[in-house]
């Protein structure tokens, strides 16, 4: 026979750790995500110099999930004067980031 307050405690447990490691990861993604990281690259050609261009390159910025300083990021990028600015990777995770996604987009234009 089967004791059932060990497995009401087992369970309980189990449940309790996986809660745990759920929020720990969710935690370090969310702090991760404030934080902005600023690469400079310098590519080397041999054209000439009138041909060079500087590029700014935006990337994962999960709207809605998590948040993402725009001020900041428009600010940083207007500061760099690019010549031209591309954006790669998980832009939005449903409607409401696709909203904030062209809201992001308008405003860095206007900069």
């Amino acid at each position: 026979m089967i004791n059932t307050d060990n497995l009401i405690i087992t369970i309980g447990i189990f449940c309790a750790s996986v809660l745990l490691l759920f929020c720990t990861g969710f935690f370090i993604m969310y702090f991760q995500a404030k934080r902005l990281k600023e690469v400079h690259c310098k590519v080397e050609s041999d054209v000439d110099g009138e041909d060079r261009q500087k590029i700014a390159l935006i990337s994962d910025l999960h709207f809605p999930l998590f948040p993402v300083r725009k001020s900041e990021v428009i600010r940083r990028i207007s500061a760099s004067a690019p010549d031209c600015v591309m954006i790669a990777g998980d832009l939005c995770q449903n409607r409401a980031g696709k909203c904030q996604l062209y809201t992001f987009l308008t405003e860095l234009s206007a900069a």
